[in-house]
C-alpha cells in the first residue's frame, strides 16, 4: 500500500496494520479518529521539540536545523472529515 495522503486513507492503513479484513476491528469510527489525533498530536509535539532542540545548537555554535513536517503529515491532519 501506498503512503497514505488522506485521513481516510490514514485510517485504512491503520486498520490493515492491526490486520484488517482477516481479524475483525471492532472500534467506532470515533475511537479511530480520537486515536490518528493523539498520535499525530504527539508526532507534532516530538518534532516541535526536536526542532527547539536544533535551535538551541544552532544558537550554540552547532549546525542545526529546523524541521519542517512532511507535508503528507499536514494534509492527515488538516483532512478532518
Amino acid at each position: 500500500m501506498a503512503k497514505p495522503t488522506t485521513r481516510s486513507t490514514f485510517k485504512t492503513y491503520c486498520l490493515r496494520e492491526l490486520g484488517f479484513p482477516v481479524i475483525d476491528i471492532n472500534v467506532d469510527d470515533d475511537q479511530l479518529e480520537d486515536r490518528i489525533d493523539e498520535a499525530l498530536k504527539d508526532a507534532k509535539d516530538r518534532m516541535e521539540k526536536k526542532g527547539k532542540k536544533e535551535e538551541k545548537k544552532d544558537s550554540m555554535g552547532g549546525k542545526g536545523d529546523k524541521f519542517e513536517a512532511e507535508p503528507q503529515m499536514t494534509s492527515l491532519v488538516n483532512d478532518k472529515q
